[in-house]
């Protein structure tokens, strides 16, 4: 291995490169559509099976064919090139057929989570105007309260049921309609509006020439939201450039992650690691992918073991799940090539007992990942060749990553701490109509790159590894979704009774962590005994909001002020250490939305 010269820069020196063939990070990226790229590298393999749905083979030959038929459905509903297509649904093959049909004709899908309440679905299809929106069954009562009031022209309604095997299909379509019955599902009126997945198919038989539409450069192929610091949701646009970029560079990770790997895909798609990771990384690099539509963390150990899965993208708490789990604790693991830990942090103490956990049973050390929507999911992998506790592992290979002072702007040396930024082909064109959000985080340094500022603290070592130390933002890690604190505040504060909240993140044993709010009432409020009508009120402020249910606050905490840092900010660290010394950890259910 060759030794560098070293400026003490990581930007200068890339440290990381010297554990990839120069070939890995001296080329250009793809220039072609999603859909292009990921036809192009499984030419070769058509007869091999791509997805696994509860018992059904898809092949790389009928996957392509679905692919076919979805765009000549999507042409004859109306769908043009450029068009901003609404997906709100959990993983189906359906999905991912729609989300390469409409890369195919340069429309683009925005991926929005299926828990969304109706003020929320109305505000992210007025963002984009879309005319077609593909829903997830179970959406349709809050999709239906909204739909008059938007630009929506046609809706396609998605089942889990659409792609089962025939017998499994029959069965649980007995048991649908029991749970019809029981009012556990809605019933569905389908009309001009509304139609099924089936009639959608059926219409687009009546298309017999499809356009080519060639692949234009810097085009949007997705959209995925994130919160932000401003309490509002933000769309990421991410190019072909963004997931082709993501592929080749995991071509070249020390991670095992080969053709005809059996891949586990637990990843929501409405995400960037579930849309770029689950989706397009999978089915391009050729892995035999089993799609779980909902994910049941108590069965995580099971799937792993039924499948023999190679490769699994996971929180850190489904695997704290699978190692509770006796049959888990007994099982031979040599199957477990690369389990990869991301969207949430680990601690040091619990990587350790997961590698010694893994290792002993015959697998390899778990993998670990980091990285932000706005860079299309992954930025740092580890690896076999190097992977050292604590650490979330390399830059990617075209990927540039680095430390920076927060008040004048100058790189960090190395083992120096500072904001991270990324810089490469995978970082995020824009977010969606929010020019001056985009500016905040994507700017041009004076090497005269542009830098993605992340809000994390951290350092890069000398052997390239990034350490990821704390959160600037205070985002709160929670079950494998990221919840923004401030979104909760700004919820809160529109109360009139409240003078002024905090949100801080408190170690939960079954959610990682959860968000407890401390709030400080008006002095008119006080002294009458009005807490609990004020708990209940807030509540209702959060089942009513667009806000998925993993945003609601484990409990609101009332209290005379809020203690303040030297600088005059409010002390969050101490209003934990307040809650870990009266209560400890959480242990116990959700106090204030404890009906569910």
């Amino acid at each position: 291995m060759e030794e560098i010269k070293k400026t003490g820069k990581p930007s200068i020196d890339m440290p990381h490169h010297r554990w990839y063939p120069e070939e890995a990070y001296n080329r250009e990226v793809p220039k072609a559509k999603a859909y292009d790229y990921m036809k192009q590298r499984n030419q070769n393999y058509l007869n091999d099976v791509v997805l696994r749905y509860f018992g059904r083979k898809i092949t790389y030959r009928e996957f392509l064919a679905k692919i076919d038929e979805t765009e000549k459905a999507l042409i004859q509903a109306g769908v043009k090139e450029n068009d901003i297509v609404t997906i709100m649904s959990i993983n189906s093959p359906e999905l991912v057929y729609v989300f390469y049909a409409l890369n195919k004709m340069n429309a683009i899908p925005n991926m929005i989570d299926p828990r969304t309440k109706p003020v929320g679905i109305k505000m992210y299809l007025d963002e984009v105007k879309s005319q077609h929106l593909f829903m997830l069954n179970l959406c349709y009562p809050a999709v239906k309260e909204i739909i008059d009031q938007t630009t929506v022209e046609k809706v396609v309604v998605l089942s889990p049921n659409d792609s089962l095997p025939f017998g499994v299909k029959q069965i649980k379509a007995w048991k649908d309609r029991q749970e019809i019955k029981e009012g556990k599902q809605p019933v569905i009126t389908y009309d001009d509006t509304f139609i099924s997945w089936s009639n959608f198919i059926r219409e687009g038989r009546k298309v017999k020439e499809v356009p080519h539409i060639p692949y234009k450069e810097n085009t949007t192929a997705c959209i995925v939201h994130t919160g932000g610091t401003t309490g509002v949701p933000k769309g990421v646009e991410l190019t072909n450039e963004n997931l082709n970029a993501m592929v080749e560079n995991l071509d070249y990770v020390h991670t095992d992650l080969k053709r005809h790997r059996r891949f586990l895909n637990v990843l929501v798609p409405f995400v960037a690691y579930g849309a770029v990771n689950g989706v397009h990384t999978a089915v391009s690099k050729g892995w035999e992918s089993t799609i779980i539509p909902k994910m049941d963390q108590g069965k995580f150990a099971e799937l792993l073991l039924k499948n023999k899965t190679e490769i699994c993208l996971g929180v850190p708490a489904y695997f704290d799940s699978a190692m509770e789990d006796k049959n888990f604790q007994e099982a031979d693991l040599h199957h477990a090539v690369s389990y990869i830990v991301g969207g949430d942090g680990m601690k040091k103490e619990k990587e350790f007992r997961l590698d010694d956990f893994i290792v002993s049973r015959g697998g390899r050390v778990i993998k670990k990942g980091y990285g932000l929507t706005e860079c299309a999911a992954a930025a740092t992998v580890s690896s076999d060749v190097i992977n050292s506790i604590g650490s979330v592992g390399l830059p990617l290979p075209q990927i540039s990553i680095a430390a920076f002072d927060l008040e004048t702007g100058e790189e960090k040396n190395y083992g120096e701490s500072g904001e991270l930024c990324i810089s490469g082909p995978t970082v995020m064109k824009s977010y969606y109509n929010h020019k001056e959000e985009t500016d905040l985080v994507l700017r041009k340094h004076d090497d005269g790159k542009t830098w993605l500022h992340t809000g994390d603290w951290g350092y890069v070592a000398e052997d390239g590894q990034v350490f990821v130390t704390d959160r600037i933002k205070n985002i709160i890690p929670r079950s494998g979704y990221k919840v923004y604190p401030s979104v909760i505040e700004n919820l809160v504060s529109q109360k009139p009774y409240i003078q002024g909240c905090a949100c801080v993140g408190i170690p939960s044993a079954e959610e990682g962590t959860a968000p407890v709010v401390y709030a400080v009432l008006e002095e008119k409020y006080r002294n009458q005994n009005l807490e609990e009508s004020m708990k209940e009120d807030i509540t209702n402020a959060f089942l009513e909001s667009y806000l998925p249910d993993y945003n609601y606050p484990y409990e609101i905490i009332f209290r005379e002020s809020l203690p303040q840092t030297s600088v005059g900010k409010i002390d969050k660290l101490a209003l934990k250490r307040e809650y870990l010394d009266e209560k400890g950890m959480i242990t116990e259910k959700p106090k204030v939305f404890s009906k569910g």
